[in-house]
């Protein structure tokens, strides 16, 4: 039996410049498939979770889906038991720049929501 955690992905970028993106894993190469793919303001996804086998996975937003590149990365922590929450933010609402941050809940406890280094 795989330790698993579960983890949702959340898009709460009010930016037309973010809209849509896909999020994928930085490590898996030149090109790797999304792991999710066209995210959209105000979605999360997958519907029930995505299960992944306990480790620390190093991901990126490609904010123009289909180039492979990961313009804002972030590693995010899977470990057993234990829901994680990713919600990509942007600081700047003018529609004008990207000013984007992953905040994440990494426990389904009484846990703070903190903030993921970029």
């Amino acid at each position: 039996m795989r330790d698993e955690g579960r983890v949702f992905v959340a898009h709460g970028a009010n930016d037309s410049l973010l809209n849509p993106v896909d999020i994928i894993l930085t490590d898996e190469g030149a090109c790797p498939p999304p792991l999710l793919d066209q995210l959209e303001f105000e979605q999360v996804k997958p519907d029930g979770g995505l299960d992944l086998d306990e480790a620390t996975y190093n991901l990126g937003f490609d904010l123009n889906p289909g180039d492979c590149a990961a313009e804002v990365s972030f590693s995010a922590p899977v470990m057993p038991g234990v829901t994680t929450i990713v919600v990509a933010v942007d600081e700047d609402t003018t529609d004008e720049s990207l000013s984007p941050q992953v905040w994440a809940i990494i426990n389904a406890s009484d846990a703070p929501v903190a903030l993921i280094e970029q």
